[in-house]
C-alpha cells in the first residue's frame, strides 16, 4: 500500500507513524498487510502530519506513475525553454 512507501520515504517507522496518527504500531502494520482497513480519517492525519499529498496516496498506482512521467516530461520541457531563452539572450547581448 502507498501509505508503507510514503512512510518509508520519509524514513519514519511504523511507532513513528502510529504516534502521528494516535494508535498502535500494530494497526499501522495491519493496514501496510492489509490486514486492517484505514479510514479516511487516518489518512488525513498522515497526510497532514507528513506533508504527503493526500489524493496521491489514494490513486491508484498507474495513475499515480502517469502523474509522475507528467510531471517529469514537463520539467525536461521548461529546462529546455530555460536554456534556449539563455542562448537567445546571451546572442543578443553579444550582438550589441
Amino acid at each position: 500500500m502507498k501509505l508503507r512507501q510514503s512512510r518509508e520515504a520519509l524514513h519514519l517507522s511504523q511507532g513513528q507513524v502510529a504516534e502521528m496518527l494516535d494508535c498502535s504500531q500494530q494497526f499501522v502494520s495491519g493496514i501496510e498487510q492489509g490486514w486492517e482497513k484505514i479510514t479516511i480519517d487516518y489518512l488525513r492525519r498522515f497526510a497532514n502530519k507528513t506533508g504527503c499529498d493526500f489524493d496521491l496516496i489514494l490513486r491508484p498506482p498507474h495513475q499515480a506513475h502517469a502523474e509522475e512521467v507528467k510531471v517529469t516530461e514537463d520539467y525536461t520541457e521548461l529546462k529546455t525553454w530555460i536554456e534556449q531563452e539563455g542562448r537567445e539572450a546571451l546572442a543578443i547581448a553579444k550582438s550589441k
